[in-house]
């Protein structure tokens, strides 16, 4: 497989970030779930997981802001590859 099997083309600069997801694995989930979540819990998580936030303005705490509001973001919960990778896709073109 290479970058042009990939679904969707090659793009050759920088893309606009338009959804984020955070995944949670759970091996007991019995099918995918999907969780839309507010711009506060969005850039909360994305705050917790930044590289040293410290190191930026605002304690990096504005940037995770500026993207959790300018963004649709969800708590996806993976089960089996299939039909997460279906509710991913429906997902995606629900929110675009």
């Amino acid at each position: 497989m290479t970058a042009a099997d990939i679904p969707g083309g090659i793009v050759r600069g920088p893309a606009p970030l338009s959804t984020v997801f955070f995944l949670i694995y759970d091996p007991e989930a019995s099918a995918p779930s999907v969780r839309r979540l507010s711009a506060g819990e969005a850039a909360a998580r994305l705050y917790a997981n930044t590289l040293n936030p410290l190191a930026h303005a605002g304690d990096g705490l504005d940037a995770a802001i500026r993207v959790a509001t300018g963004r649709c973001c969800f708590e996806l919960t993976t089960a089996e590859l299939a039909p997460t990778c279906a509710l991913l896709t429906a997902t995606t073109d629900r929110s675009l």
